[in-house]
């Protein structure tokens, strides 16, 4: 949750013909940079979650075990650029 202490600022900009949103949020001397990524069904390859990531501490690409509605299982999700 965002206090009054911290700067909340958003920049969409188009990479590659996906918008990507990437988010700072300023906390005095600190700048953190978020970035807006879709995760893709390892089974069926739909786009079924976005998360944000941060770039300095997830440099690759992420995976997560999420649930496919589509596949009615849990399976691995992975980020699509």
């Amino acid at each position: 949750m965002l206090t009054s202490d911290i700067a909340y600022d958003k920049l969409v900009e188009v990479i590659n013909q996906q918008k990507v949103v990437v988010y700072w949020l300023k906390r005095e001397d600190e700048t953190l940079m978020r970035v807006l990524v879709t995760l893709a069904c390892g089974e069926c390859k739909r786009r079924n979650y976005t998360t944000a990531k941060n770039k300095k501490n997830d440099p690759g690409r992420i995976e997560m075990k999420k649930y496919c509605r589509y596949c009615h299982i849990h399976t691995l999700h992975k980020e699509t650029r």
